[in-house]
């Protein structure tokens, strides 16, 4: 099922390309799981509890997914983390700080 603002869906599954950290960071606010590999934007929205290996680390959290306190957990992670990437204070004093840790900022 393809979903967008007007359909719900369970989960948001990044396939291997770039692109996509808005639409996850917007799946995290809305409580989904956001499975990606281990690179790219998305990757980073994520912050590394959804980094999946392979198709099957996917597939153990659908098997879970019946389960309504896995699902709660799940929806919380995912709230929490869109929490942190949508607090624009502590995200532009990091920037600052990789700024001006790094050897390229004059």
């Amino acid at each position: 099922m393809k979903c967008n603002d007007h359909t719900p869906c369970d989960a948001y599954l990044n396939t291997v390309r770039s692109g996509g950290g808005t639409s996850a960071a917007i799946g995290l606010r809305q409580g989904l799981p956001v499975f990606t590999y281990a690179f790219g934007d998305v990757a980073h929205m994520t912050g590394g509890y959804y980094h999946i290996n392979s198709f099957d680390d996917v597939k153990t959290s659908i098997k879970n997914w019946e389960n309504p306190v896995f699902r709660e957990r799940e929806r919380s992670v995912a709230i929490n983390r869109a929490d942190e990437i949508f607090d624009s204070e502590k995200v532009m004093r990091e920037i600052i700080e990789t700024m001006t840790k790094s050897p390229h900022f004059y």
